[in-house]
């Protein structure tokens, strides 16, 4: 199951596509769907943390959005641009998979226990004597 995280409004947004301007958005949204279940099939191996929810989530549409744009520029043949916004998805991409892997409640079961504090010297201590 592919979850929704591409928005035709956002990726227009990243590429200065006007909103009224809809000549184009048959294949945005199709290349969307695509990158939606893509980015899905990569985020397999963080089950446990799916679906996303917050800022991790703001991260995941950020990444996607930015891999449609990157089909989107190769698929209208300019290389560069496309680049620029793989470019923009992996460092995305990376971030939240840092994100995810560096959460310390996934990584450990262990719980702090505080000790009472003792003052008393210790008596093998020369200086005391």
């Amino acid at each position: 199951m592919a979850f929704i995280y591409f928005s035709l409004q956002d990726t227009k947004d990243l590429m200065n596509v006007p909103l009224n301007v809809e000549s184009e958005d048959s294949i945005l949204e199709q290349l969307g769907g695509k990158a939606d279940q893509y980015f899905t099939n990569q985020m397999t191996s963080y089950a446990e943390s799916l679906p996303l929810t917050g800022g991790d989530l703001t991260t995941a549409s950020q990444a996607t959005n930015q891999y449609v744009a990157s089909l989107y520029m190769a698929r209208k043949q300019n290389f560069e641009s496309a680049k620029y916004w793989e470019d923009r998805y992996k460092e995305s991409f990376n971030t939240l998979v840092n994100i995810l892997t560096s959460n310390p409640t996934n990584r450990t079961k262990r719980i702090a226990v505080t000790k009472d504090y003792r003052t008393e010297p210790i008596s093998s201590d020369p200086l005391l004597e």
